[in-house]
């Protein structure tokens, strides 16, 4: 497979030069004044907000009693402690929906509450609430007031939370998806998107959810005297481990709550107390030390997200609760697997994508649309690749296997920044018969006679929104930037304090106009890659460029280039070393 669609960069911003106040910032902060003029690119200009960036602090993060519905919350759960209630966890079959699944569990073990979980099945219930197994649920739990906790997941049930109340369940909905036209009536919902909400950040995941109604529950007890030496206090920081992974790989904007979470995260993740968590660390040759976002989303979250695809969550699950060493060693090595067979799905559906013609594929240039018998499972990947490779929103469809009449289509859209996918679809629900998720990431259920109608529309929207500006413009650079400068260890110490990089806070990319190419070789079965290695004054650098195996014919013309590129970690033989990942040669 040749992948010769990569994303354009435009023109680099020559050579750096910092001006006084960030000559002054970076001296307060003692950092380079190129960090600054990064930071500054992310809108972080005063000093305040920069010092918050540098050094994020639990001690920042917002009271979970400004979430609207967090005092009625606790004093539910509270209730179902008190008079041995049973209490369910129900959540998603994603990375951000386990992992928040894996913390409330956790967290009421902890406590001293037994307590249990279910997450549905894709391809048979699907997301969400679904009231055959609201009744199986509830025929087995104990108590009067049987307590149904969703986490990533619940906000758009009407139908099935109405039933579940009806038949004698007390219900907290949390969530941080969108929220519906009509709001669900559960006992409690939490949800910082909820009008009159005063929690200060709105883009929590699923997972950070669920960490702030553990950190509710925790005050709310310690308050009322509950924790003894026999049941002691727990220190929330264990538990952020999970917060990372999930925040990570859901892709919601790293905004100052979430940066706090995930940096906090990455430290725990380094020391981990979840026997599963290190076990999936091992398997993946990530030793304790440094832990950047790369480690959870192209090792951790993959596995983890797999399962939940291929229809076995439950062993993603029992890795994560998991307190055996050596079972977890074996259920690591399952997912590993499993996200193999996951790989080899993606490789083969992105290949069929790719063979389509480019003017068929993009409609009016501003949106993927397809529809064929792919496997369900691996839709949002895929069209993630495809955002990548051509950088525009895209949606993949395929007949939901569940109705036998094949008319119905269910797939995964993922976007770009700028393009608020679940706004839009909002506006296209005429031709929908549901869907659900937020700015980057959404699903998708219509008849197969609306397809036209709905990509035509969609396309529509998306040139409105854009304002008639191809969505697929270049990607900036940051600053122009030699090899030799940036693999300076000075600076590669500072450059890490940026992470964690993802939505809203993107991994700084650099172009050197005179990188000398010492040596080169195309890798890959399919000569897809390019492994270089450029020549430095002192020491020459490697470099990997996944997806430009094509570039090896330029190479061969001359031997200095300009090369657009990223500092990276990278893993090997439990060593670590910094290497830059390739993302255009000129």
């Amino acid at each position: 497979m040749n992948l010769q669609s990569t994303p354009a960069y435009s023109a680099t911003k020559g050579s750096f030069s910092p001006t006084e106040e960030q000559v002054r910032q970076a001296k307060k902060f003692n950092v380079h004044p190129l960090i600054i003029h990064l930071l500054a690119l992310r809108n972080v200009t005063q000093d305040r907000d920069i010092e918050l960036f540098l050094f994020p602090s639990l001690g920042n993060l917002p009271d979970p009693f400004t979430l609207l519905g967090m005092e009625k919350a606790v004093s539910l759960v509270a209730f179902a402690i008190k008079n041995c209630d049973d209490i369910i966890i129900w959540g998603d079959y994603d990375v951000d929906g386990i992992t928040a699944t894996c913390l409330l569990v956790t967290f009421f073990k902890r406590i001293g509450k037994n307590v249990s979980w279910y997450i549905p099945d894709r391809f048979s219930e699907g997301y969400g609430l679904n009231i055959p197994t609201l009744n199986k649920i509830h025929s087995k739990a104990k108590g009067e007031y049987p307590l149904l906790i969703t986490v990533d997941c619940g906000i758009s049930n009407y139908d099935e939370i109405v039933y579940a109340k009806n038949i004698g369940f007390r219900l907290i909905v949390t969530d941080h998806h969108e929220l519906p036209t009509h709001t669900v009536d559960a006992d409690v919902v939490l949800n910082p998107k909820q009008e009159h909400c005063g929690f200060g950040d709105k883009n929590l995941a699923g997972v950070g959810m669920a960490f702030y109604l553990a950190a509710g529950i925790r005050s709310h007890l310690n308050s009322e005297g509950y924790f003894t030496e026999k049941i002691p206090c727990p220190n929330l920081k264990d538990f952020l481990d999970l917060v990372a992974i999930g925040t990570i790989a859901d892709m919601v904007p790293l905004t100052p709550t979430n940066r706090i979470l995930v940096k906090a995260g990455f430290e725990t993740l380094s020391e981990t107390r979840n026997v599963g968590i290190s076990a999936l660390l091992k398997s993946s040759d990530i030793f304790p030390g440094t832990i950047v976002s790369d480690d959870i989303s192209f090792s951790l979250a993959p596995k983890l997200n797999a399962a939940g695809r291929l229809g076995k969550v439950d062993i993603a699950m029992e890795l994560l609760l998991c307190s055996d060493k050596q079972k977890a060693s074996k259920l690591a090595n399952k997912l590993t697997n499993i996200n193999g067979q996951r790989k080899r799905l993606c490789k083969q559906i992105l290949e069929i994508t790719l063979t389509i013609d480019s003017k068929q594929l993009i409609t009016n240039n501003n949106c993927i649309v397809i529809s064929g018998e792919y496997h369900l499972g691996v839709l949002g990947i895929v069209a993630s690749q495809l955002v990548s490779l051509y950088r525009v929103p895209a949606i993949i469809l395929s007949p939901d296997p569940s109705k036998n009449d094949r008319k119905i289509l269910k797939g995964s859209g993922r976007s770009i920044q700028g393009v608020n996918l679940i706004t839009i679809l909002r506006k296209c629900d005429k031709y929908l018969l549901k869907y659900g998720g937020h700015a980057m990431a959404a699903g998708l259920t219509l008849p197969v006679e609306h397809l036209d109608m709905f990509k035509n529309y969609f396309s529509s929207l998306l040139e409105k929104a854009t304002e008639g500006k191809p969505p697929s413009s270049m990607q900036p650079v940051d600053a122009d930037l030699s090899i030799e400068k940036t693999f300076d260890l000075s600076f590669l110490e500072q450059f890490n304090r940026l992470e964690p990089f993802g939505v809203g806070n993107t991994k700084p990319v650099f172009a050197d106009c005179n990188a000398s190419i010492y040596d080169y070789k195309v890798i890959g079965r399919n000569g897809d890659h390019l492994k270089i290695l450029f020549r430095g004054k002192y020491t020459n650098r490697q470099g990997i460029g996944f997806n430009l195996g094509h570039k090896g014919e330029v190479l061969q013309e001359k031997r200095k280039h300009t090369v657009i590129f990223s500092p990276t970690l990278n893993r090997f033989n439990a060593g670590l070393t910094w290497e830059a990942k390739l993302l255009d040669i000129l």
